[in-house]
C-alpha cells in the first residue's frame, strides 16, 4: 500500500527539497523518505492540503 507521502511525491510531482525549503524540517521529511515514520498530526494535513489542491503550495510560499 502507498504511503500518503509517496502518493503526493508522484502525484505532485514534488521533491522534499522543496518541502524543506518551505515548509517541513529535513530530518523529518528523510525519515518519511526512508520509511522510519509516516505523517501525522498538522504534517499529516499539511500534506493532505496539498494533496487535494496541488496549486496551494505556490499560495504558502509566499506566506
Amino acid at each position: 500500500m502507498m504511503s500518503l507521502w509517496d502518493a503526493l511525491r508522484m502525484n505532485m510531482m514534488i521533491s522534499y527539497q522543496e518541502l524543506v525549503r518551505t515548509f517541513l524540517s529535513y530530518e523529518l521529511v528523510k525519515s518519511w523518505e526512508t520509511k522510519r515514520r509516516h505523517p501525522t498530526g498538522a504534517a499529516r494535513k499539511l500534506l493532505l492540503l496539498l494533496q487535494g489542491n496541488p496549486l496551494i503550495i505556490n499560495l504558502l510560499k509566499v506566506v
